[in-house]
């Protein structure tokens, strides 16, 4: 029987290594890794700061980073007057994650360095606009 901190370690390694598998995968596949489990994504935290020197994987993370507060934020009451098909419509029209980056950008808001407040704002305001 291994002991408490043998396991630990390994818990955690599998953890990190989940991370490190999720960052390859995607970057080899040039997909955006979306994570909404948070013990996941505290992980994923924790770790992508060693990464985000590289710009294509400082795009990705951010991009995930957007999308997991749009999932924490967004409530699923605000789906129950829209059918799925004219939700699908309507986000084809408007690309909610590029406006919701752009708009970042414009306000010249860093993801990594002034924490996620503004960003919600950013995404209530982008979401609201298409329902």
């Amino acid at each position: 029987m291994k002991s408490d901190v043998s396991m630990f370690l390994l818990a955690t390694f599998s953890y990190i290594a989940q991370i490190a598998d999720i960052l390859y995968v995607c970057s080899v596949l040039r997909i955006n890794p979306y994570i909404r489990f948070g013990i996941t994504f505290t992980y994923f935290t924790l770790v992508m700061n060693v990464f985000i020197e590289d710009e294509n994987l400082r795009n990705m993370i951010e991009k995930t980073l957007v999308s997991h507060i749009f999932y924490k934020v967004t409530d699923g009451s605000s789906f129950e007057n829209i059918s799925f098909f004219e939700y699908c419509k309507r986000v084809e029209e408007k690309s909610l994650l590029n406006s919701i980056l752009e708009k970042m950008k414009d306000k010249e808001i860093d993801i990594f360095e002034d924490g996620t407040s503004k960003i919600v704002q950013i995404i209530k305001e982008e979401f609201d606009a298409i329902l």
